[in-house]
């Protein structure tokens, strides 16, 4: 038979990592698209440029939606972690 642990400490820290991670990728996400907005923005704009542009653009949805995810799921964990200390407490007080 199985045994199932939960550790809230690890959780919690697991779940605040993710959530760093989310911020981090963000910043990353907004960067390249600054870098983008340069390029396009410049004064000798190539074809090439215009192409590559338009091609990273059409992933933004998708980035946004990824740094949500993983924001949600670092936030899950930390909610997690809370639930288990409260399972704990309840349990030891009805002993």
């Amino acid at each position: 038979m199985g045994r199932f642990v939960a550790d809230p400490d690890v959780i919690r820290a697991k779940g605040r990592e993710l959530v760093n991670h989310a911020v981090v990728f963000d910043e990353n996400v907004k960067k390249v698209y600054q870098t983008i907005q340069k390029m396009i923005d410049s004064d000798y704009l190539s074809p090439e440029a215009v192409a590559i542009a338009k091609e990273i653009e059409g992933y933004r949805i998708d980035l946004d939606t990824m740094t949500k995810t993983i924001n949600k799921y670092g936030v899950f964990c930390i909610n997690s972690s809370a639930s288990v200390v409260r399972n704990q407490d309840d349990i030891i007080s009805g002993i």
